[in-house]
């Protein structure tokens, strides 16, 4: 289990389960390779060296992710094509997974399965729910994919 924060509010994300992990890896498979090439190609327009403190690097790299939409397409044009089946099972098992921490300083889960929502207003929002699937993606997954590839920022090999 682990806690982490965005856009302020706290959350617990509970581990997947085997079987789940690999049906999530199963369906982002088709965006390993553009997301890889997205972030290469970002990281040369960008200019970074890996000298400039974490948040400059990213935020360098996001803004020439921005600018170039070149670089983006093919990480575009592979998520238009997952099926809404593949999109639904990420998106409700890695939220499925997910508590947020309330008022009171306890945890309620953010996803309602039968309901298909969050029973947090604010979280029944894509701009809300992308960051949370993609932390639970890196997660459960940063492990199988080893280490980083070496032209990214911050990337070292290990002995």
């Amino acid at each position: 289990m682990i806690e982490f924060e965005v856009k302020g509010r706290s959350f617990r994300a509970e581990k997947l389960n085997a079987i789940q992990q690999f049906h999530v890896l199963r369906r982002i498979t088709p965006l390993v390779v553009p997301l890889l090439e997205v972030l290469k190609g970002s990281f040369k327009q960008s200019g970074a060296k890996g000298a400039e403190p974490e948040g400059e690097r990213a935020a360098t790299m996001a803004d020439s992710i921005l600018e170039s939409p070149k670089v983006l397409a093919p990480l575009l044009e592979q998520i238009a094509e997952l099926p809404d089946a593949s999109v639904e099972y990420l998106i409700e098992t890695c939220l499925s997974s997910l508590k947020v921490r309330t008022a009171d300083n306890a945890f309620m889960p953010v996803w309602v399965p039968s309901a298909k929502r969050s029973m947090v207003e604010e979280l029944n929002d894509i701009s809300a729910v992308l960051p949370l699937v993609v932390r639970v993606i890196q997660e459960n997954l940063g492990g199988f994919f080893g280490e980083l590839p070496t032209f990214l920022p911050g990337a070292t090999r290990g002995s």
